[in-house]
């Protein structure tokens, strides 16, 4: 049934396959972590979290529709697939961390810290900077799919490159 669930500071691990969270009410995730480690991969619920990670060597995660990280998304192993969906990063510093495969398909990611803010090196499709007065630095060459876009605040790309792969637009 709907209600609130506030996740407090806890570690919270879902290993089912699936959908191992299913959310009908409130989701407050305050300080906490979830980590997703389905043996068979899993959807990740459509929700805002504080601190996100998928972690299971030859899995595919997927997004199960848009998603907000306020503080850190690690893709430690696995696959994490966002086709079709916004994923935003709200977290500053380093909000983006992939040792394991991002698949940036058919989807937006949009960084908004509100302070310095690192952009990780990866492929994206649509990638967006948003935050006004923020630096975002990236942290190493950037492929672009579809579209650069700087929305608010500045995108510094130091000595590394911004590379789209589409031609227009």
């Amino acid at each position: 049934t709907a209600g609130t669930f506030d996740a407090s500071s806890r570690t919270i691990t879902l290993a089912g396959s699936g959908t191992p969270f299913v959310k009908t009410g409130a989701f407050t995730p305050s300080s906490s972590t979830v980590i997703y480690t389905g043996a068979t991969g899993a959807d990740v619920t459509a929700a805002t979290y504080n601190n996100l990670q998928v972690n299971q060597a030859g899995q595919t995660f997927t997004a199960a529709g848009n998603i907000t990280v306020n503080g850190v998304f690690t893709i430690t192993a696995g696959t994490f697939g966002v086709a079709g969906t916004t994923l935003t990063l709200a977290g500053s510093g380093t909000p983006f961390v992939i040792t394991g495969t991002f698949a940036a398909s058919t989807s937006t990611v949009v960084y908004t810290g509100t302070s310095a803010t690192n952009v990780a090196a990866t492929t994206y499709n649509n990638l967006t900077v948003n935050s006004g007065g923020v630096t975002f630095t990236a942290a190493g060459n950037l492929t672009i799919a579809g579209d650069l876009t700087v929305s608010a605040g500045t995108l510094d790309l130091s000595t590394f490159t911004a590379n789209r792969t589409a031609s227009g637009g």
